[in-house]
């Protein structure tokens, strides 16, 4: 009998077939995931992306004035000098981000021992098609990049917790990712601790704690130097702290009701406010850290650690007025260690008696399909908080009809991006402060671009309705007075 022909046992053509198998799934999923956020690539910029096409267009990263961090930034100004400003090209960056975190539980579960076929593919759906990170990857902001930062440093984690050689490679891009994005640094100190469980001695405990103060010393001169806010960001922005203290109470006040009613904002968008999917990932994530605790399961338990307890940082962060809590686009972050502890607490449940997993595994595959489908489907972050819409038609229509001199009265949120379409001098411009309820406006002929719910009493009054369009929730109107 030569070589090439002797019989496998039937259980490596099983394994053989379940991997092959679980990798179709998960690239099928990774590739539903990036057509679906495919088709918002070429909407119009809104508001919050002008802010940063201007500091990209300057091209010049000036400490403590610009408000992205520095990966994100280098990466749009190159996008830029490759293909130009337009909302396809600026937006490459975030979107090859989101596709490479959607691929970062195939990565683990290729190089490590820690994930099965389930928790993989329960991993990648999350990813690929949860809501808030569809939308931020078609769109000029580096919530995507700091999602895959983050992901990249539980992968690397995970690799050392198994093998003392990789501790190396995990330093080396961490001290990369503290000092040119914001929010690693809450994962590392989450990993700061966890390596108390994983360390084999008191001597590579030592050296692990050491490393971790090592990155945390890397942070603070990144953040002293060039991250933290200037007062240049503070003429260009307003008060940021103020924002979050007024328009959304993100700071923790110490009370429970604060904690339980940002967390369901945050932890609902992530998962689509799919109906029972968030108090079925708290139950079965609560059941499985449990579960580690009594079994003393060190390696496990410094994976959940790693995952879970950078939501514990950020509410300290938050209470001391330092990173705001609950603000859907600032978590993000959070998603891969969130992804990846529900789907580690499945394959648990899975292994567990039928009469525990079939029910579990059911419920799973149901959440999710749900799930999926109203990320496609509804894409509820935008549809229930963010509400922005594709302004091409309003924006061509005005071009088109509007005439020098003639007002054009629009909250100052939309203003940017109408000027970076529409070619309006900012004397014909009557941008409105967010809490305006009338304006003056003595034209005889003027505009108004608002949306459709918005009450904005324009004096003197008897102006009636020459044209109006509606796009979206927008409502671009002409006036003229008799």
């Amino acid at each position: 009998m030569t070589e090439g022909s002797r019989i496998r046992p039937p259980g490596c053509y099983r394994d053989a077939v379940i991997r092959a198998l679980t990798t179709a799934i998960v690239l099928a999923l990774v590739l539903g995931g990036a057509m679906a956020r495919f088709a918002e690539r070429e909407t119009t910029f809104f508001g919050d992306e002008m802010w940063v096409l201007e500091f990209v267009g300057n091209g010049r990263y000036l400490p403590h004035a610009v408000p992205q961090p520095p990966l994100f930034f280098f990466s749009a100004v190159a996008a830029s000098r490759i293909c130009g400003m337009g909302e396809s090209c600026l937006r490459a960056p975030a979107e090859i981000a989101a596709l490479l975190l959607t691929l970062v539980p195939l990565l683990v579960w290729r190089t490590t021992s820690v994930l099965r076929p389930a928790g993989v593919i329960v991993w990648t759906a999350i990813l690929a098609f949860s809501s808030p990170v569809s939308f931020y990857a078609a769109r000029v902001k580096q919530y995507p990049l700091e999602a895959l930062g983050c992901a990249v440093l539980l992968w690397l984690f995970i690799r050392a917790c198994e093998d003392d050689r990789r501790w190396t490679p995990f330093a080396i891009v961490a001290g990369l990712l503290v000092a040119t994005l914001h929010t690693p640094v809450f994962v590392l100190a989450a990993t700061g601790i966890a390596v108390l469980l994983v360390a084999r001695t008191p001597r590579q405990r030592l050296n692990l704690v050491a490393m971790h103060a090592g990155l945390a010393a890397i942070f603070a001169i990144a953040y002293f130097a060039y991250i933290r806010p200037g007062p240049e960001v503070e003429r260009y922005f307003g008060d940021l702290a103020e924002y979050f203290t007024t328009e959304l109470p993100a700071f923790w006040d110490g009370s429970a009701s604060f904690v339980v009613s940002q967390t369901r904002l945050w932890l609902g968008q992530f998962l689509n406010i799919t109906p029972g999917f968030a108090p079925a990932l708290a139950i079965t994530v609560l059941a499985w850290v449990i579960h580690l605790a009594r079994r003393r399961d060190r390696e496990n338990g410094a994976i959940a650690i790693a995952a879970l307890a950078p939501v514990l940082f950020v509410l300290l962060a938050s209470a001391m007025r330092q990173y705001p809590y609950g603000e859907v686009r600032l978590m993000i972050f959070l998603l891969p260690g969130i992804g990846l502890a529900f789907a580690l607490a499945v394959q648990w449940l899975l292994t567990q008696r039928r009469v525990i997993g079939v029910p579990v595994a059911a419920a799973t595959l149901l959440l999710l399909a749900i799930f999926v489908v109203r990320g496609v489907r509804d894409d509820p972050y935008n549809a229930s908080y963010m509400r922005i819409d594709d302004l091409r038609r309003a924006y061509a229509h005005l071009k088109a009809r509007w005439q020098p001199g003639t007002p054009v009265v629009v909250f100052a949120f939309h203003a940017r991006p109408l000027q970076h379409y529409v070619p309006i001098p900012a004397s014909d411009l009557v941008s409105l402060h967010p809490a305006a309820r009338e304006v003056t406006v003595p034209a005889s002929e003027f505009w108004t671009f608002l949306r459709a719910t918005d009450r904005v009493r324009v004096l003197p009054e008897g102006a009636v309705v020459a044209e109006e369009i509606r796009d979206g929730q927008m409502r671009l109107v002409r006036y003229r007075r008799q």
